[in-house]
């Protein structure tokens, strides 16, 4: 076991306490992780403490890092059936221990195809592991957007202030949760967007907001939800029920849908197939996010847009989002 602490390999035998004093949270033999995979993961999904992020993102970034190669599985394949066919073919004189290690070759690629392909864990035991590290390194976690912390205006800035950017966009989210993810990250700000959930979460912004949409008839309005029905149905529950004051102005539905992520290359460890290609925005890590938004926002157009095929580009359009 390497120590994500002073990076010292430590021996399995010596029990569970470093000699620098870390203790670990995972035992390798009894909970198939390590301490430093889940090091890495934290640090993946947050780009090395670059980004805030949900749970839900760290869950994500678990899945695809535990989905085998396909080339790997196929190499495993060939070498079992190999095997055993070689054995009747140079040997054909022992025909029944030939077809004995074949069928055993072939038991043998059934386990390898099980241990070597898709490894994911269910959510719940991810839950598990999660708590249990949390409970030991909390202090590893300050990324992590656990529960939206944005109700109250931030105190070192007078209200007046907030928008001295200016405004020239309304991002209106699913979840309470995806406003603290795109405002920690600053968006807001490179964007010159006024964030927003279907809730009216945070409060305190929805003066400003009914401020803007009265003095500005063409500020554009984004939608961001997930690929759920829920997600699918906002932009009617929005309209039908007059929130937010939107009458007249132009709306630009980002969010996902089925059809985007069943063409999605970074959602297959999901097997999003098995849910009708419903999956939660933030199984996307926020890097991935940022890199659709930025060019989704300022040509107003939807993320699955991003992934229609263009001159030049591959099946996914060339851009980084997908």
């Amino acid at each position: 076991m390497k120590c994500p602490k002073c990076q010292t390999k430590h021996s399995y035998k010596s029990g569970m306490t470093c000699s620098c004093g870390y203790q670990f949270v995972f035992d390798p033999k009894r909970d198939q992780y390590t301490d430093g995979k889940f090091m890495g993961l934290i640090k993946a999904t947050s780009a090395n403490n670059t980004y805030y992020y949900t749970l839900n993102q760290l869950y994500g970034e678990f899945c695809r890092k535990n989905v085998a190669n396909p080339k790997l599985r196929f190499f495993f394949s060939f070498l079992f059936l190999a095997a055993g066919l070689s054995v009747i073919w140079f040997f054909p004189g022992v025909l029944c221990l030939g077809v004995f290690l074949l069928v055993g070759s072939l038991a043998c690629f059934g386990a390898a195809y099980s241990v070597l392909g898709n490894r994911n864990i269910s959510r719940d035991k991810f839950d598990g592991m999660f708590e249990k590290w949390q409970k030991k390194n909390p202090d590893t976690l300050q990324q992590l957007i656990a529960k939206p912390r944005l109700s109250e205006p931030p105190p070192e800035w007078p209200e007046g202030d907030l928008y001295d950017y200016g405004v020239e966009r309304v991002i209106i989210v699913e979840h309470d949760l995806f406003v603290d993810m795109l405002v920690l990250n600053n968006l807001h700000a490179d964007q010159k967007a006024l964030v927003i959930s279907e809730s009216g979460y945070p409060q305190y912004l929805l003066p400003r907001l009914e401020k803007l949409m009265d003095e500005s008839p063409s500020l554009p309005v984004f939608l961001l939800h997930d690929s759920t029905q829920h997600g699918q149905d906002m932009e009617n529950r929005l309209v039908w029920g007059n929130k937010f004051w939107l009458n007249g102005h132009p709306i630009v539905d980002l969010g996902l849908f089925p059809k985007d992520v069943q063409r999605m290359s970074r959602v297959k460890a999901f097997q999003p197939e098995k849910n009708q290609h419903q999956i939660p925005l933030d199984y996307l890590l926020y890097g991935t996010l940022l890199g659709g938004l930025a060019v989704a926002l300022p040509q107003q157009t939807a993320l699955g847009a991003l992934m229609e095929p263009r001159p030049g580009t591959d099946a996914e359009g060339g851009a980084s989002f997908g």
